[in-house]
C-alpha cells in the first residue's frame, strides 16, 4: 500500500483520479473534462467582468471629468505600466498575445501543457490594462485562460496528449463563451479561428463545454443582453444595395483599422526597453482616450448608448461636449474610426493585454452609424442608424479578425434576436471578401514596387 505524507493530499487526489479516468471510456472521460472545462472557466470569465469592473469604478470613481481632461492620460499610463510590470516580474512571463501564442505557437509547436501560472496571468494583466481604461477586450484574455484551465486539468488528471489539445481549443472556446454568453460564437471560435480538427464527438464535447461555461456566467451574472435592441422590422430587400454597400465599407475599413493598429505596434516595438515600451504605448492610449474618451475601456456602455439613440455619447467628456449638432457628431464618429485601431494596439502591444474582439465589435457598430449619417447628410438616404450600427458590429469583426460566422452569431447572440440575421450574415460575408480581396491588392502593389526599386 501506497503511503502519503501529509502534505500530499493533491497527490493522493491526483492519483485517485486518474486511477478511475484509467477504467473511463475516451469519449465519457472527454465530455466530463469538458463539462468541468467549461464549468471552471465560466466561473473565472464572471469573475473577470467583475474585477474589470471593480477596478474601473475605483480609479474613475476618484476623478471628476467634465469635458476635457488629462487624467485620462494618468490613468492609461498607470494602467500599461502596471501590467508590464506585473508580467516582468510577478509571473515572468509575456502574456500579451497570450491567445495569438496558443494558436500560432503552441498548438502547431504540438506544446499542448500550458503552465499553472498561465491560468491567473493574463486574467490579473488584463484587468489591469481595461480597467484603468485600456481600449480593448476581456475576450482574448479569458480565451488564453480558457485554454490553459483546460490544458491543466487534462494534465492532472493524467490525460492522452491529444485529449489536452482538445481541451485546450474547448476551454478557449468556453472563455469565449462565458464572457459574452454566447456559447455558438465560442463554439465558432474554436472551429473557425483556432482551425482545430474535430469528430462529432469532440464537437459534442466542444458544445457542452460552452453551454456550461455560458451558462454558469450567465447563472452569476444574471442573463442578461448585452445590446437590447428591442424588436427590429422585418427585413426590407429595399436595403440590400445598403446593406452591400456597408459590407464593403466595413471590408475596408477593417483593412485600414489592421492597417494604423500594425504601424502603430511596430513604432513601439522599435522602443528597446520594455519600461520605454511601456510608457510610449501608454502615452498614446492616452493621448486617444483623453481627445476621445469614448475610446475609453471595452465601450460596451458607449455601444449600448448609441444603439439606444443617444449619439451625444460620441462626444461626451470631450472638448466638443457642447457642440453636439448632427454634423459635428458625424466628424466625431469619423474621428473615433481613425483611432481606435491605434487606441487597441497601444492598449495591447506596450505591456498592456487585452483582446481584439470588443474593439471590432465597438468599431463596427460607429461605422454602422457613421455610414447611416453619412447617407444621409450627402446622399439624402435615410437609412435606420441603429441597425446599421448593429449590422456593422459583425461586418468589422468578420473583415478585421477573419471570422464572418463567428462575428455574425456572436453579434446574434449578444442581442437575443435573430430577427435581422439575414443582413448580419451578408455584412459579414461582404466584409470577409473585401479585406481579403484589398490586403491582396495591397501586397501585389508593394511587391511591383519592391520590383521596381
Amino acid at each position: 500500500m501506497r503511503h502519503y505524507q501529509p502534505g500530499s493530499v493533491v497527490q493522493m487526489v491526483r492519483d485517485a483520479i486518474i486511477g478511475r479516468c484509467r477504467h473511463i471510456a475516451p469519449r465519457t472521460f472527454l465530455m466530463v473534462a469538458a463539462a468541468v472545462t467549461g464549468l471552471i472557466t465560466g466561473v473565472t470569465a464572471y469573475l473577470l467582468k467583475k474585477t474589470i469592473g471593480f477596478v474601473s469604478e475605483s480609479v474613475t470613481g476618484v476623478i471628476h471629468t467634465d469635458g476635457f481632461s488629462l487624467w485620462f492620460v494618468v490613468l492609461a499610463l498607470c494602467g500599461i505600466i502596471l501590467s508590464a510590470v506585473f508580467q516582468r516580474y510577478v509571473v515572468r512571463d509575456n502574456v500579451e498575445n497570450g491567445c495569438s501564442r496558443i494558436i500560432m505557437r503552441d498548438l502547431r509547436e504540438r506544446k499542448y501543457y500550458l503552465k499553472k501560472r498561465d491560468m491567473i496571468a493574463a486574467f490579473i494583466a488584463s484587468s489591469l490594462t481595461l480597467g484603468f481604461g485600456g481600449s480593448a477586450g476581456a475576450e482574448g484574455p479569458i480565451a488564453f485562460t480558457g485554454g490553459a484551465i483546460g490544458s491543466n486539468l487534462g494534465r492532472f488528471a493524467g490525460a492522452r496528449k491529444s485529449d489536452v489539445r482538445l481541451l485546450i481549443g474547448i476551454g478557449a472556446g468556453a472563455g469565449i463563451a462565458g464572457i459574452f454568453q454566447a456559447p455558438l460564437g465560442g463554439m465558432l471560435f474554436t472551429l473557425e479561428i483556432m482551425a482545430m480538427p474535430m469528430t462529432t464527438w469532440t464537437v459534442m464535447a466542444l458544445a457542452l463545454g460552452c453551454v456550461t461555461s455560458a451558462m454558469t456566467s450567465a447563472s452569476l451574472a444574471g442573463f442578461r443582453i448585452d445590446f437590447p435592441v428591442g424588436s427590429f422590422p422585418d427585413f426590407s430587400l429595399g436595403l440590400l444595395p445598403a446593406v452591400l454597400l456597408l459590407g464593403l465599407f466595413c471590408g475596408l475599413y477593417s483593412v485600414y483599422y489592421n492597417t494604423t493598429g500594425n504601424i502603430a505596434a511596430g513604432l513601439i516595438a522599435r522602443v528597446r526597453t520594455w519600461w520605454g515600451r511601456a510608457v510610449v504605448s501608454g502615452l498614446m492610449l492616452g493621448v486617444c482616450v483623453s481627445m476621445l474618451p469614448m475610446l475609453y475601456g471595452e465601450g460596451y456602455s458607449a455601444m449600448g448608448r448609441l444603439m439606444s439613440g443617444d449619439y451625444g455619447v460620441l462626444g461626451v467628456n470631450s472638448v466638443f461636449s457642447d457642440m453636439a449638432t448632427p454634423p459635428l457628431l458625424i466628424l466625431l464618429a469619423g474621428a473615433v474610426l481613425l483611432l481606435k485601431g491605434i487606441a487597441k494596439a497601444s492598449a495591447t502591444r506596450g505591456g498592456g493585454v487585452g483582446g481584439d474582439f470588443a474593439p471590432t465589435l465597438f468599431a463596427g457598430c460607429v461605422a454602422g452609424f457613421f455610414f447611416a449619417q453619412v447617407s444621409d447628410a450627402l446622399f439624402g438616404v435615410r437609412l435606420p442608424a441603429v441597425e446599421m450600427a448593429f449590422v456593422g458590429m459583425a461586418g468589422v469583426m468578420a473583415g478585421a479578425v477573419r471570422a464572418p460566422l463567428m462575428a455574425a452569431f456572436l453579434v446574434a447572440e449578444m442581442s437575443g434576436t435573430y430577427r435581422i440575421f439575414f443582413p448580419i450574415i451578408i455584412v459579414a460575408a461582404v466584409s470577409y471578401a473585401t479585406a481579403r480581396i484589398a490586403e491582396r491588392v495591397i501586397r501585389n502593389v508593394k511587391s511591383c514596387a519592391e520590383r521596381a526599386r
